[in-house]
C-alpha cells in the first residue's frame, strides 16, 4: 500500500528471491517480479535475472520511459493521454 510520503510498506520481490526462483524452476516456468518494479531500469534489471513477467502498478510510467528511450513506436492512444493515474483505459485492454 502506498504511504502518504509516496513510499510503499512492502519490499516486493527481491533480487535474491527472483534469482533463487530462476535457479530452481525449470526453464519453461515463467518468473514474475511483483512489487518493487517501478521504473524501466528496474524492469530491465530483473529481466537480466531471468524474469519474464512483471506485476507493476507503474506500467504507464515504464511504457512512457520506454517510448522516450526509443524502444518502439508510440501507440496512438498514448499520444494525448493525461498524466499517470487519470488516463482512461482503451477498450479491449
Amino acid at each position: 500500500m502506498k504511504q502518504p510520503d509516496g513510499a510503499y510498506n512492502y519490499k516486493g520481490a527481491t533480487e535474491e528471491h527472483l534469482k533463487l526462483m530462476r535457479k530452481t524452476c525449470p526453464p519453461g516456468v515463467q518468473i514474475k517480479a511483483a512489487g518493487g518494479v517501478r521504473s524501466l531500469d528496474d524492469m530491465l534489471k530483473v529481466r537480466t535475472w531471468g524474469v519474464s513477467r512483471i506485476g507493476a502498478t507503474a506500467t504507464e510510467t515504464i511504457l512512457r520511459d520506454a517510448i522516450k528511450r526509443g524502444f518502439g513506436p508510440v501507440p496512438p492512444h498514448l499520444l494525448d493521454t493525461p498524466s499517470a493515474g487519470s488516463a482512461a483505459v482503451p477498450a479491449g485492454y
